[in-house]
């Protein structure tokens, strides 16, 4: 469901304790070349992120947030390395599998949903 309002929101989270954490995830279209080297067909990435306020526009009504990928921190090693992904397991919810990957060489981490 596409959230545009916060009427929207309200409602997906209306009966729902204030405790609940917001799991903000980034979805990436996979292009086509990339597509047909990888084993599986889906073409989404998905990428852990956040989100953080940023202002209110009282007069077009706007409530602007930003949404951030999470990075592996600023260490340029991460940013330089051509990764070598490995399966690192899964993990199921009633409405998709997320299959986790880790880098070979710097570790860092990323997820793919498999949800239909």
């Amino acid at each position: 469901m596409e959230i545009k309002t916060l009427g929207d929101f309200r409602k997906l989270t209306k009966d729902l304790d204030d405790d609940f954490k917001l799991d903000i995830r980034i979805m990436k279209k996979v292009p086509e070349e990339e597509l047909v080297k990888r084993s599986y067909p889906y073409p989404w990435d998905m990428y852990d992120g956040r989100m953080e306020f940023h202002d209110i526009g009282w007069s077009d009504k706007d409530f602007c947030i930003g949404i951030y990928e999470n990075e592996q921190g600023d260490n340029i090693e991460y940013k330089k390395c051509e990764h070598e992904w490995a399966f690192a397991g899964a993990s199921y919810t009633d409405f998709d599998t997320v299959h986790h990957y880790e880098c070979l060489k710097c570790g860092m981490e990323k997820s793919t949903s498999l949800s239909i």
